[in-house]
């Protein structure tokens, strides 16, 4: 009993450490009960509005998985026509799901996370650089938060295609251009933040969605010139960026022909290389695997692994 009694005083007296009296309330003995509340509530309360209000309602986790809504505001359609070749007409869509990817569908940048690292680690009026730009996602999502958008693609469709997506937004707050990111024309520390999603080679050979036979296309190349060009886009990205800024680059890692090829820890050694300092690893659980469920027990059974459903966000301080 007397142990039991020490253990109740010593919880007591750590409780009103933590909290504080708001008033008092009469029992029916006549005797008062102190009302408390733990001193840091309010505070507590004011970060997570904070929280909650800088990521539309969200709370984030260092987990993060697609929305079920996506609420930011794109003008574009899913699908769009392109011509290729003797003016025939092809519909590309953009997957929502790797499981739905073939020659004819381009797997889609979740829209939450230009939206949440974006708004976490730069600030309105921001020069934000995009070293693989492709399709107009991050640059719509980036500008509609107010900052400037520098994307680089060697690809011509993707280029036109997130012209016209925006347009609508002020010429001076955006620029993009057709070329390798390999060497771009921007000038030393002249970036306040960069977010991107290189092509991996060997998954979708955007030459062949394109039509086209760009010799820069790093989704193309062996997996030596891969690294080496990689390397370069990177590089650049390095230079362009103000000290003190923040890079997020989305990676997965990639199985073929038997060889595990981890893009993750490659970008790492490479961003330590140039002079980055890791900040942070973030993952994202894009909860469907490439080629549906078929090819995901297929790959269970014949190469003892189960298949990548996830992508990681690095996140690097120059």
């Amino acid at each position: 009993m007397e142990e039991k009694k020490k253990m109740e005083e010593k919880e007591n007296i750590a409780l009103k450490s933590r909290t504080k009296i708001i008033g008092k309330q009469a029992t029916l003995t006549g005797k008062y009960h102190e009302i408390r509340e733990f001193k840091n509530l309010k505070e507590k309360r004011e970060l997570k509005a904070k929280i909650l209000s800088l990521f539309g309602g969200q709370m984030i986790r260092s987990i993060i998985a697609p929305r079920e809504v996506d609420n930011n505001i794109r003008l574009n359609k899913l699908d769009r026509q392109y011509s290729r070749g003797r003016g025939a007409s092809e519909t590309i869509k953009r997957a929502e799901m790797f499981s739905k990817k073939n020659i004819q569908t381009i797997s889609t940048f979740p829209s939450f996370l230009t939206l949440a690292f974006t708004q976490l680690l730069s600030k309105e009026g921001d020069k934000v650089y995009d070293a693989f730009a492709g399709h107009n996602s991050r640059a719509e999502d980036i500008l509609s938060l107010k900052r400037k958008y520098y994307g680089y693609d060697i690809h011509s469709f993707p280029i036109e295609f997130t012209k016209k997506a925006i347009e609508r937004f002020p010429q001076e707050n955006w620029e993009l251009n057709l070329g390798s990111s390999e060497k771009v024309k921007y000038e030393n520390e002249s970036m306040d933040f960069s977010i991107t999603c290189p092509p991996y080679y060997n998954v979708e050979p955007y030459n062949k969605i394109y039509g086209e036979d760009k010799k820069e296309d790093l989704s193309n190349l062996n997996e030596e010139n891969f690294t080496f060009s990689y390397f370069q886009c990177l590089r650049e990205t390095h230079r362009i960026l103000k000290k003190g800024a923040y890079f997020v680059i989305i990676v997965g890692d990639t199985h073929q022909k038997e060889r595990y090829h981890s893009l993750m820890l490659e970008t790492i050694q490479i961003c330590y290389l140039l002079g980055f300092k890791i900040h942070d690893i973030n993952i994202y659980n894009r909860k469907s695997n490439i080629g549906g469920d078929m090819n995901y027990k297929n790959f269970i059974l014949k190469s003892k692994r189960f298949p990548t459903i996830h992508e990681f966000i690095l996140i690097f301080k120059k």
